[in-house]
């Protein structure tokens, strides 16, 4: 098999940005979208049971495969990746992302609050959290891959201030050759739903958005949350000040395995 990067998370910390700057690269090849949850519990052994082999993710080309699951640094919400790449066999280099953790926290539980509405609260209030986790999330993965020269770790903070420099830092780290990759706008960029635009969802006329123009959408979403709490708030206060402080703890203690630099984050 070719060469394999991955990047294995974390969610709402710049990875689908990444994902299509490297993706510009003509030696790197991408699945044809993100999160293919291949080696995630219960996508694994469906995989493996109905034939469907890792490789089949890409076409032919590029020297190297690069695929991009959040999933991945979800545990215990989703569940033995590193156990089962490594039943695989599969030896990939892995990029991991990160942020500011409780900043990060927040976004996630925004996000999929519009994304996932019907999602049980204290469902997404654990994920999010353990999403957070960071030192927790790469142990599990060093338990079956050693090797610290086969990760890339590095905050969202960071490459935020110089993109350019980080994605050829990246290529270089995956094993093609550095290059300038074209600006482009960020793909994930923190939307404002309310109860009132949920709502609004169930009726077939919503479908209908995608030929409005942006400028009236985004009037438009700023009367609705003038009019209507924003459903993720509640889910972020349900979390307790020992929530808060076991996501900080956790997350600061990547450093004992990484030279992470986290001057910028609050905790």
């Amino acid at each position: 098999m070719q060469d394999i990067a991955i990047i294995i998370g974390a969610a709402r910390c710049g990875t689908s940005t990444l994902f299509r700057y490297l993706g510009q690269h003509e030696e790197v090849n991408t699945t044809a979208g993100k999160e293919p949850h291949y080696f995630c519990e219960g996508f694994y052994e469906e995989n493996i049971e109905k034939g469907r082999r890792y490789e089949d993710l890409w076409e032919d080309g590029g020297d190297v495969l690069l695929e991009a699951t959040t999933g991945y640094s979800k545990y215990p919400y989703l569940a033995n990746v590193p156990e089962n790449m490594r039943e695989y066999g599969i030896e990939p280099k892995f990029i991991y992302m990160v942020r500011d953790p409780i900043e990060r926290f927040k976004s996630h539980i925004k996000y999929m609050s519009w994304k996932r509405p019907s999602m049980d609260k204290e469902e997404l209030l654990e994920v999010s959290m353990y999403s957070s986790m960071y030192s927790s999330q790469i142990k599990r993965f060093l338990k079956k891959y050693d090797k610290k020269e086969k990760y890339y770790v590095m905050t969202l903070e960071e490459f935020a201030s110089d993109e350019g420099k980080y994605v050829e830092d990246i290529l270089d780290f995956i094993g093609v050759e550095r290059k300038k990759v074209k600006n482009m706008s960020k793909k994930n960029s923190g939307k404002k739903v309310t109860k009132m635009e949920i709502y609004a969802r169930k009726f077939k006329i919503y479908k209908a958005r995608k030929y409005i123009p942006n400028f009236v959408k985004r009037a438009v979403r700023s009367t609705l949350s003038l009019m209507s709490k924003k459903p993720h708030k509640e889910i972020i206060n349900m979390a307790t000040e020992e929530d808060i402080n076991i996501m900080k703890k956790d997350a600061k203690k990547i450093k004992n395995y990484f030279d992470v630099n986290t001057y910028l984050w609050s905790c």
